[in-house]
């Protein structure tokens, strides 16, 4: 009866043992995006969709808000420690706008063309809120406006973004500790359903 008592212990113990290591075998299959890469200790979600490093295209519709969750696996740093930004997509094709300003000072104006490529900030058409376990991300203006705010005037000669399919974005979040990650989604703006009947 003794040895029967204790082979049936060691057989729950292998048990367990095998049950472990399947799930350490798991969670670094998780991390790693089923071992195709490197395993990642912060990322950014949102509903179901884990972003983790690589660009990844995403449709978001202008005037909607989405909420993104930020995860970091890593002791030394915590979700806290991000930043959050909008920039022009550079592998997106470059285009020229015309930028019109009046200067009110000499009841002048002045003509500028400019690239998509050369602008540096475009938060301007977009509603950011970053909080400790993510961030609300909202579109408020087509390409042209997102411009226009940014300039203070008035720009011609720029595509439109809505319902283009091209990804004239990236959402930059990157992980501000120790072992900083970027994180890059491009997306592209498409109309949102009304409600309205």
């Amino acid at each position: 009866m003794k040895n029967r008592s204790k082979d049936f212990a060691s057989g729950i113990s292998a048990i367990i043992i095998l049950a472990l290591v399947l799930c350490l075998i798991g969670a670094f299959f998780n991390s790693t995006d089923g071992f195709t890469s490197e395993a990642k200790s912060f990322y950014v979600e949102r509903g179901g969709m884990r972003f983790n490093g690589d660009y990844t295209n995403y449709e978001i519709a202008l005037n909607e808000e989405y909420e993104f969750e930020v995860t970091c696996y890593n002791e030394l740093l915590n979700s806290e420690q991000y930043s959050v930004e909008v920039l022009p997509n550079k592998a997106c094709e470059n285009f020229n706008f015309t930028v019109h300003r009046n200067l009110i000072e000499d009841s002048t104006s002045s003509v500028t063309t400019l690239a998509w490529h050369d602008v540096t900030n475009i938060m301007g058409g977009f509603e950011l809120s970053p909080g400790a376990d993510g961030f609300t991300l909202k579109a408020t203006s087509d390409l042209q406006g997102i411009l226009e705010t940014y300039y203070a005037a008035t720009v011609t000669g720029c595509p439109t973004a809505l319902d283009s399919g091209k990804d004239y974005f990236v959402l930059r979040i990157t992980n501000l500790g120790a072992e900083s990650a970027e994180i890059n989604i491009t997306f592209s703006l498409i109309r949102g359903v009304s409600n309205e009947n």
